[in-house]
């Protein structure tokens, strides 16, 4: 099978939809033999945040000199990006060949999308052997096909509304689910929660006799300057820069650094020197990514994410021209709101992946609020447009879907790489 007959069969598999329980992941990881079980793991889960975390995990993990498995999702660019070793990419013939595999062992399971990928990833990190790897959940957390691991550390990043449909409308539903990466008397890192949310996660912490870091109680961190200070139970160190912006990202970047430090005291050997080097240079594409002095991208996409942004662009204190796309499982007023004061123009598009809101449907919205805007027929003639719209000292800021980001993403940096050649 070649590379893009990988692709065309992996996507297919998202005809079965998105399936919660761990019956077919435990009976396909059997039929291949448990590679999850070849390499420690750290696991984490949450609304917002994730990846971030774990890419800086990762990056601290392999500066202390460990070989670092990351898992991934979705991808901003090309699927390779989902399963990394080292920092690289698995590559389009370790994935065909992988898939390949995997596919034999299949038989009558009615297996997903997500369910292939995350065996894929699990197998792929067996072969590579790598000395530890970081597993981010996909939506939920008790159910997610990544919850068939025993970490030796679990990590819950900030919890919100999302998702209602498949994990609860109410807050401490989702946290439930969430929560359910714990597993007995393994330890957990915890980031910055909402009180109802904390409740719940302490409440299952307890009934399963888990070691808990808390945020602003066993570890603090507060934005200093350009940088980060972080206290925790032994460690104290400065970040004097960091290439994740944004207020969200100091919390990011302070959970990565408390489970290094977790990490550390249960004897991996990682120094408090090297974490702050590590967290100093991790990055994240996508995320509060400048492209130019002019040109913003984030990928913001439920209420909390689109919040975060809002603040984020009040520091920045400049008027904003917005390329905007949604999801159709994504309703306008839910997400446009905080970002729109911001805005003198709004152009909307719609999402290339074939699962996008009408940009007609966003823009009636933004007339309603008494907001200037035109739509256009792609993301990327949505980006032409904004830029042509743009005065004065104005940034163009594309956010909405993680789809919209990623293709424009990749148009702007085979645009760059055209540019170089």
């Amino acid at each position: 099978m070649g590379y893009q007959e990988t692709l065309d069969y992996l996507y297919g598999l998202q005809q079965f939809g998105i399936k919660l329980g761990l019956s077919t992941m435990a009976q396909l990881l059997d039929r291949l033999g448990e590679p999850q079980n070849a390499f420690p793991a750290v696991h984490l889960a949450g609304t917002n945040g994730k990846g971030s975390t774990a890419s800086a995990l990762c990056n601290i993990l392999e500066t202390a000199g460990f070989r670092c498995g990351l898992y991934t999702s979705p991808h901003l660019s090309h699927f390779g990006e989902r399963i990394r070793v080292s920092h690289q990419s698995v590559s389009e013939r370790d994935l065909a060949e992988l898939t390949e595999e995997v596919r034999s062992h299949v038989g009558d399971l009615p297996v997903t999308f997500f369910e292939f990928t995350t065996t894929l990833a699990f197998l792929y990190f067996a072969r590579k052997q790598v000395d530890i790897a970081v597993i981010e959940t996909g939506m939920g957390g008790r159910l997610d096909a990544t919850n068939i691991l025993r970490p030796i550390l679990t990590l819950l990043t900030p919890i919100s509304r999302d998702h209602g449909e498949y994990l609860g409308d109410r807050l401490v539903e989702i946290a439930g689910e969430k929560a359910g990466i714990l597993k007995p008397g393994v330890p957990v890192v915890i980031g910055p929660q909402d009180p109802e949310a904390l409740q719940v996660i302490k409440g299952r912490a307890a009934t399963l006799d888990n070691r808990i870091s808390c945020w602003d109680r066993d570890y603090q961190v507060s934005s200093e300057g350009e940088g980060l200070s972080y206290q925790g139970e032994t460690w104290a160190l400065k970040l004097s820069r960091r290439r994740l912006l944004g207020e969200h990202q100091v919390q990011n970047l302070g959970l990565a650094i408390a489970a290094a430090e977790r990490l550390s005291l249960d004897g991996w050997e990682i120094s408090p020197a090297t974490a702050a080097r590590a967290a100093e240079e991790a990055s994240w594409p996508g995320r509060l990514e400048w492209i130019s002095p002019s040109l913003l991208l984030d990928c913001a996409h439920n209420p909390a994410g689109v919040k975060m942004l809002a603040r984020y662009l009040k520091t920045a204190g400049r008027r904003v021209v917005w390329v905007v796309g949604l999801k159709n499982d994504r309703i306008p007023e839910d997400i446009l709101p905080p970002i729109l004061p911001f805005c003198r123009q709004v152009v909307a598009c719609s999402v290339s992946d074939g699962e996008g809101l009408s940009a007609d449907k966003v823009a009636g919205f933004c007339r309603q609020q008494k907001v200037a805007v035109e739509t256009a027929d792609s993301p990327v003639a949505a980006l032409e447009k904004a830029c042509r719209l743009r005065e004065g000292d104005e940034l163009v800021l594309v956010a909405g879907s993680l789809y919209l980001v990623g293709e424009l993403r990749t148009h702007l940096m085979q645009q760059r790489e055209g540019h170089a050649g």
